[in-house]
């Protein structure tokens, strides 16, 4: 589950070639991970977000533009 912290929240389904089968937006439209993070970008290919992992294997950082806001991943069982 994507939370945009004190916001809001909705469901991301990331596919294997990079980008989401569902739930993500103009500015949550490629992702990969580098150097251990999570990073994803927009349709601009400009990084929106930068995430660190967590030790309950989720990931926690914040937007890189507009708001600013906390963002948390958590994993589905």
């Amino acid at each position: 589950m994507y939370h945009r912290v004190e916001y809001d929240h909705r469901l991301l389904v990331f596919r294997g070639d990079g980008t989401f089968a569902a739930g993500g937006a103009g500015c949550e439209r490629y992702w990969a991970i580098r150097d251990g993070r999570l990073l994803i970008a927009g349709d601009d290919g400009r990084l929106t977000m930068d995430l660190a992992p967590t030790a309950d294997g989720g990931w926690e950082g914040r937007w890189l533009v507009f708001e600013k806001l906390a963002i948390r991943m958590e994993p589905r069982a």
